[in-house]
């Protein structure tokens, strides 16, 4: 049986990987090589085991799988667990929103701490510091479950769904346009 978890991801061909249960907050589970039904105990990856934030999310980010946590990305490459690495990357920002994790042409898009963010496989970039001043007052920032997004790739747009401060639920749309980017 699988473990409990809130988020999964696809590594390579052959594994899928879990993470985001509250009582391994900073573990990454794996299936056996191809065979989604057996959990053995010890395939698991520690991401930061002591640095106090938790697992938000998972991306298949190329031959790489993308572990986010609230301040800081991951990255679990290899293709077996004899050569499975991980690695952090030099983002000073994690995803607060695991619903907003969205791959796009130019990276992988989420909500982070500071609004919203663009991953390139090695850091973080903030979309726009006057966005951010834009959106500070706008977007409710203690419901971070509460921002979603989607990726549009014939128009490069990604559109993110978020609650104001005030509401009892999502009630505003921002598109972002990646095209120029």
């Amino acid at each position: 049986t699988p473990p409990q978890s809130r988020y999964a991801a696809v590594h390579g061909t052959d594994y899928v990987f879990f993470a985001g249960h509250t009582s391994a907050p900073s573990q990454v589970a794996y299936c056996d090589t191809a065979n989604v039904e057996s959990w053995p105990v010890g395939n698991a990856i520690e991401v930061g085991r002591n640095d106090g934030t938790i697992i938000t999310g998972l991306q298949r980010f190329g031959d790489t799988t993308a572990v986010f946590k609230e301040s800081s990305i991951w990255l679990i490459s290899g293709t077996t667990p004899a050569d499975f690495g991980l690695n952090p990357t030099p983002s000073d920002i994690g995803c607060i929103s695991p619903d907003s994790i969205v791959l796009t042409d130019a990276g992988i898009f989420f909500w982070s701490e500071a609004g919203p963010a663009l991953f390139n496989g090695f850091k973080s970039n903030l979309l726009g510091k006057r966005l951010r001043s834009i959106l500070s007052d706008q977007v409710d920032f203690s419901v971070p479950l509460r921002i979603s997004a989607a990726y549009y790739p014939f128009k490069k747009q990604v559109l993110v769904s978020f609650q104001r401060a005030g509401q009892s639920a999502p009630d505003r749309m921002l598109l972002l346009d990646l095209y120029h980017l």
